[in-house]
């Protein structure tokens, strides 16, 4: 019973230290897969906000030309594999046009609105575009003063994207949103490269909790419909790993949401780990601990009868040897074992405050000694001094220093032999100018 008791129990602790292991490797690769995404956005969101300054700075000088803006666009995603386009939207039925002079640009609702973006063969084609105040795109980073990152969608060539936009301000005012088009084709390869269990996945979804990228193309930018829809809701919501651990096959499914920085949304990363990664080092290790159980026991018990004699004959002969030297009134040394956490170390601690009790006993018995004497002291210093005065004597003082207790009595008496002195000298003056007369 005892050594299946102890496989039991080796079998269990196999079992938290593997999965603690695993999800600490599941942890670090689903924070790699968040990097590795995270830093294609940010140098995204970078080449965003350099173009949004840049052209702020520009609108701000007052003497703006479309076709100048145009060109600055159009260096912006030649520049990164990972930018499908750059672009500038102006303020529908607002001043963007005041500021800007020259021709091209325009759309159809005469908003100045250039696109700059990848065509099929990877050269750069240039368009307008739709410029709608309600789109969020547009509305929260007019609205907020922010940059802000679109739900991806599926954008021309059938390929997922996400667009970056940025307010552009001059002095205290937006005057329009710029921004750049993010792909996200290459997600799915990368994500299969990094997987960090055989049989595994890693997977991405969107902050609206929306397929990024999927074992089946089918469902990208469709809704999470795995099991564990509310925890990836949650994640996603308060931004705290959690962990499902009832998919349809065993697995379990790390969900690690994260951001980047002027990414101002939160999406997270997915990864499988098979349930044999779990498994498989656990009967690994009931084999092992099957195989030497006997031994383990063998040595246990010679160990246990050999620990018990060093952990508990001894201490209580030195404990028995600390209460005889309390019994023969030494109470100076302490009593050894206290430092334990056992019952013989509670038994010491019982024995030390009695130890402790006694040595206060004595302590206290011995203040009182010195008590009494001190007060026998001032009473024989003062009767002294009464009877000197009672026979005369007025220039006997108490010189000996009392206790801080009874000073101030010894204090008065020298003050009341002062004053009678003084006294006395005044009478005898007085009697000699009487008879002097």
């Amino acid at each position: 019973m005892i050594v299946v008791g102890y496989s039991v129990y080796s079998g269990w602790q196999s079992s938290q230290r593997v999965d603690r292991e695993v999800m600490e490797l599941a942890s670090e690769k689903a924070a790699l897969v968040a990097q590795k995404v995270a830093v294609q956005v940010t140098e995204a969101t970078s080449a965003g906000a350099a173009l949004g300054g840049g052209l702020a700075g520009y609108l701000g000088t007052g003497h703006a030309d479309r076709s100048a803006i145009i060109a600055m666009i159009e260096g912006v995603p030649a520049q990164y594999d990972n930018i499908f386009g750059a672009w500038m939207a102006g303020i529908p039925d607002g001043g963007t046009n005041d500021l800007l002079s020259g021709e091209g640009g325009m759309n159809e609702e005469g908003v100045f609105a250039p696109w700059w973006h990848k065509g099929a063969d990877g050269g750069l084609e240039f368009a307008t575009f739709d410029v709608s105040a309600d789109d969020a795109w547009f509305k929260v980073p007019t609205t907020t003063g922010k940059p802000s990152i679109t739900e991806p969608y599926m954008g021309e060539g059938n390929f997922m994207m996400t667009s970056v936009a940025l307010p552009i301000r001059v002095g205290d005012e937006i005057v329009g949103v710029a921004g750049v088009d993010i792909g996200l084709g290459d997600l799915t390869a990368m994500l299969n490269d990094l997987s960090a269990f055989e049989g595994g996945k890693s997977l991405l979804v969107s902050q609206g909790g929306n397929w990024l990228t999927a074992s089946d193309r089918a469902k990208l930018n469709k809704p999470y419909d795995d099991t564990g829809a509310d925890v990836v809701s949650a994640a996603l919501a308060d931004g705290r790993m959690r962990v499902i651990r009832d998919m349809p096959d065993r697995a379990t499914r790390l969900v690690y949401p994260f951001t980047a920085p002027g990414m101002n949304t939160t999406w997270a990363a997915l990864v499988d780990v098979p349930a044999d990664v779990f498994a498989a080092p656990v009967r690994a290790e009931i084999t092992r601990t099957m195989v030497s159980g006997a031994l383990i026991l063998a040595m246990a018990l010679g160990t246990i009868y050999l620990a018990s004699m060093a952990m508990v004959r001894r201490p209580l002969a030195r404990m028995l040897a600390a209460v005889d030297g309390l019994a023969s009134g030494d109470y100076a040394h302490p009593v050894p074992g206290r430092e334990r956490g056992d019952e013989i170390g509670a038994m010491a601690q019982s024995v030390e405050a009695l130890r402790q009790g006694l040595l206060d006993k004595d302590a206290l018995e011995k203040g009182q000694e010195r008590s009494r004497a001190e007060q026998a002291r001032v009473v024989e210093s003062l009767a002294a001094g009464l009877k000197s005065l009672s026979e005369g004597d007025l220039t006997r003082s108490i010189e000996e220093t009392f206790g801080a207790e009874y000073e101030q009595l010894r204090q008065d008496f020298n003050a009341t032999v002062d004053t009678l002195n003084a006294l006395m000298g005044e009478i005898v003056e007085n009697s000699t100018e009487i008879t002097t007369r």
